[in-house]
């Protein structure tokens, strides 16, 4: 397997060069089935992060890697007796892939206070472009602030392949104090030596006063006009201890620098009685207001309501979440949470119920159980167009439980099982729903 390569070469250099490593390899496997007489369907992953730091002594050559394997060992005769071909199976068809988000390797004070990573990155200091190639930057007033550019391929976003189709570049800053920490950066991306997109970035944590605190994070692109494509703004408060009360508004435009020969204007055939034939105005607006309190030290009441607007159709959406949460029920370290959410969605309604259960077992053991209900419906009877009729139904109740062991520090071992009743209009029509059960087994080896 060409994903685990890395994983041995940076456990190698490690051992080879007594250096600290850390990370994990983890392997799940999910299997599905149900009473409706569908294939089952059996998923195997592997996922891996591993950072092996001082290669070469104090300060040295460090490894950082992430990496996914994906595994699709589904019989492709499929269904039951054969009877179901491949392409029908509950899940669609997947396919087997391994992917390197990252792999880099990093030599801090390479020059004085320079440092130079080599390698597949996401330069975070940069607003997280993704690059393969070379990424420097300069430390100053005692690495309090830092310069830095990066350049190189941007890979494939689909496949995770390098590919010479794209180059990524661009410079960047950050300024740490206490109480402040701040990024701004200029970015730039390459199609066939023209420009493909351009925007700037810039983060911001700052501790205004006690209790309260500001947070922005924001990308605004040069295309035909400058637009913020992606901005964050966060205000928490605690005025007294007990209370604590957050502000977030959010605004997130996609057209303007979207790859058109990637994201294609003509929409999946079911959602065109929804959006019409093309996506023109991918402009979503939003704000959150939170407020949670805790009484007797381990009672928690917690709601919030949130507005989004969607520019394309000029229409509004509103939800609404109540619960409390006891994170000690009767002193016997059993945490419970209970929830409900309205959604008035842009064309939609739903409603839903949730109850989590957690509690901490001796011999390192854990297990969580949960209990939801959903009910959902989509209805739109156009008046400018009155044959266009949308209509869709769903009801979900699901329950399920979680158990875990760690053993020891490096061994963790989880078993999950849910079961699913889904029933749609047409099952409801019918009196008859589908009975979905999914199990996983996930391990994880921490190193």
């Amino acid at each position: 397997m060409r994903w685990l390569l890395p994983v041995l070469c940076v456990a190698g250099l490690a051992q080879a060069g007594e250096a600290d490593l850390d990370g994990r390899i983890a392997y799940r496997l999910i299997y599905s089935t149900d009473d409706a007489g569908s294939p089952d369907v059996l998923f195997n992953f592997l996922e891996t992060d591993a950072a092996a730091v001082n290669l070469t002594g104090k300060d040295g050559l460090r490894l950082q890697l992430d990496a996914t394997f994906a595994l699709d060992s589904t019989d492709d005769r499929a269904g039951i007796d054969g009877a179901a071909p491949a392409h029908d199976r509950r899940f669609g068809r997947t396919e087997s892939a391994d992917q390197i988000r990252q792999l880099y390797a990093l030599q801090p004070k390479l020059v004085g206070s320079l440092d130079v990573s080599a390698g597949r990155k996401y330069v975070e200091s940069a607003g997280n472009p993704w690059v393969d190639g070379v990424d420097v930057e300069l430390w100053l007033d005692k690495r309090r602030a830092s310069v830095g550019a990066y350049g190189g391929l941007r890979p494939d976003p689909f496949d995770h392949a390098v590919s010479t189709a794209q180059q990524a570049m661009g410079l960047y800053g950050t300024f740490h104090r206490d109480g402040f920490d701040g990024a701004a950066a200029f970015n730039l991306v390459l199609r066939g030596g023209d420009v493909d997109r351009q925007f700037f970035f810039n983060r911001l944590h700052f501790k205004a006063a006690e209790g309260l605190y500001l947070a922005s994070y924001a990308t605004v692109d040069l295309a035909d006009d400058v637009d913020t494509s992606i901005l964050l703004a966060t205000v928490d408060y605690t005025p007294m201890r007990p209370l604590s009360l957050s502000l977030s508004v959010s605004r997130y435009s996609l057209e303007a620098y979207r790859d058109q020969s990637i994201y294609h204007d003509v929409i999946e055939e079911n959602q065109a009685v929804i959006l019409g034939d093309e996506v023109l105005d991918l402009v979503y607006r939003r704000a959150r207001f939170t407020l949670s309190y805790r009484f007797w030290r381990h009672l928690v009441h917690y709601q919030w309501t949130e507005y989004k607007h969607r520019q394309q159709d000029d229409r509004d959406a509103w939800f609404y979440t109540v619960g409390l949460r006891e994170e000690s029920l009767g002193g016997t370290g059993l945490e419970v949470d209970v929830r409900a959410s309205i959604r008035k969605n842009f064309k939609s309604d739903s409603w839903l119920f949730g109850l989590d259960l957690a509690k901490d077992l001796p011999l390192r053991l854990s297990v969580e159980a949960w209990l939801t209900w959903f009910s959902g419906r989509s209805i739109d009877h156009s008046e400018d167009l009155p044959a266009r009729t949308f209509d869709e139904e769903q009801e979900l109740l699901w329950a399920g439980a979680q158990l875990a062991w760690r053993p020891t520090r490096s061994h963790h071992f989880h078993l999950f099982y849910d079961a699913m009743v889904e029933t749609e209009l047409q099952d409801a029509r019918n009196d008859e729903g589908v009975l979905i059960h999914t199990t996983m087994l996930r391990y994880a080896w921490v190193f």
